[in-house]
C-alpha cells in the first residue's frame, strides 16, 4: 500500500467530506461551476474519482451539499441575534454581521452570492425553508415584519419583502464592492474608505431611511 493511500485511510470519513466541499468550492470559483469536473475535485485532495463517488452521487449533489453547508454556516451568524426584543437592534447588528462574514470569509461569500451554479430549492436542500434559526433569509423577513407590526417603518415601507430585500440590497453591495477592489485591482484610482466604516455608515443610513422616527436601537 502506498503511502498516499495510508493516508487516506487515516483520515476520518466526515473529514473526507469536509476535505471534498472545500475543494469544490475553490475550484467551483476559480474556474466555473460548469468547467469542473468530479475529477478536477479528486485530484485536488489526491483522491481518485471513485472515492468522492462514495460520497456524491455526482456533481450536482455535491454542490446542492455544498450549498447546504455554507448556508447554515452563514445562519449561524444571525442565529444568536434570535434573543434580542428589539427588532431594529437586532438588524442593525445582523446588517453589521453580514457585512463581516463577507470580508473575512470572501470565499464563502462569493461561493454564496457571487459564483454561478444549479439552482437550490428547498426540496434539494437539508435546510429548514422559514426556520429563522437556519433560513438567513428568514431571520431577516421575520426581523422586518416585526417592526413593521411594532409601527417602526414609515409607511412606505410596509411591505415585507421589498423592504427586507431593500436592506439586504444595501448590504450586499458594501461586501460586493469591496471583493472588486480585491478582485479586479482598483486600489490605485480611489482612495478607499476601511470597510468597518462603510458598514457601519451603510447599516446606520439605510436604518434611518426606514424608521418612522430617529432610533438609537432601544426597544419599544
Amino acid at each position: 500500500m502506498d503511502s498516499r493511500e495510508q493516508r487516506r485511510r487515516r483520515i476520518p470519513k466526515e473529514n473526507v467530506r469536509d476535505l471534498i466541499l472545500e475543494a469544490a468550492r475553490e475550484l467551483f470559483f476559480a474556474k466555473g461551476y460548469e468547467a469542473v469536473t468530479m475529477r478536477a475535485v479528486a485530484e485536488k485532495i489526491g483522491y481518485s474519482p471513485t472515492a468522492i463517488y462514495l460520497h456524491f452521487k455526482d456533481k450536482e449533489a455535491l454542490c446542492h451539499a455544498l450549498c447546504d453547508r455554507e448556508w447554515l454556516a452563514f445562519g449561524q451568524v444571525f442565529a444568536g441575534l434570535l434573543g434580542l426584543d428589539d427588532p431594529v437592534e437586532r438588524l442593525r447588528r445582523a446588517g453589521r454581521a453580514y457585512i463581516e462574514f463577507g470580508m473575512n470569509y470572501p470565499n464563502h461569500y462569493r461561493w454564496l452570492f457571487m459564483t454561478p451554479r444549479p439552482d437550490s430549492s428547498p426540496e434539494t436542500s437539508a435546510i429548514a425553508k422559514g426556520d429563522p434559526r437556519q433560513d438567513a433569509y428568514a431571520f431577516l423577513r421575520e426581523t422586518v415584519a416585526e417592526c413593521i407590526a411594532r409601527h417602526r417603518f414609515r409607511p412606505e415601507y410596509q411591505d415585507v419583502d421589498y423592504t427586507a430585500q431593500l436592506l439586504w440590497a444595501g448590504v450586499h453591495g458594501i461586501v460586493a464592492l469591496h471583493l472588486a477592489r480585491l478582485d479586479i485591482g482598483m486600489s490605485g484610482w480611489i482612495d478607499w474608505v476601511a470597510p468597518a466604516r462603510l458598514a457601519e455608515g451603510m447599516v446606520d443610513l439605510l436604518l434611518t431611511a426606514l424608521l418612522t422616527a430617529p432610533n438609537t436601537g432601544s426597544g419599544h
